[in-house]
């Protein structure tokens, strides 16, 4: 005898796996990104802590900034750079957050594949 929950668990299963691979179809465009954001964040903290060190000055929101010594570059650097370091910080909470959905599904799916073979495996 079949379970009359049997088709509806084994629809709902095809749509989890239809919605993971559209998911996993964005997966190279989130890590590009993520990838670029990381990229442009680094090279510009480098390339401002090199002008800093040189004695190039600065302005942030109408703030001239000058470098304060070694121990203080990093900090400006970060400052002086912020809209990059929003970019990458953006840019992996997205990542993260779409590893997250992709868990999120796959327990999902497994929960749902457990019951689907607990229905079948009931008379």
């Amino acid at each position: 005898m079949e379970n009359e929950n049997y088709p509806d668990v084994a629809i709902e299963i095809d749509r989890i796996g239809e919605r993971m691979i559209k998911l996993l179809a964005e997966a190279d465009a989130f890590g590009e990104e993520a990838a670029e954001a990381i990229t442009l964040y680094e090279k510009r903290i480098g390339i401002t802590m090199t002008e800093l060190a040189l004695g190039r000055e600065f302005d942030v929101e109408g703030t001239k900034i000058k470098d304060l010594g070694a121990t203080n570059r990093p900090a400006l650097a970060k400052c002086i750079c912020w809209r990059e370091l929003l970019g990458k910080e953006k840019a992996e909470r997205l990542y993260k957050s779409f590893y997250a959905k992709v868990d999120g599904l796959k327990a999902r799916l497994n929960s749902k594949q457990s019951i689907f073979r607990r229905l079948d495996s009931t008379p």
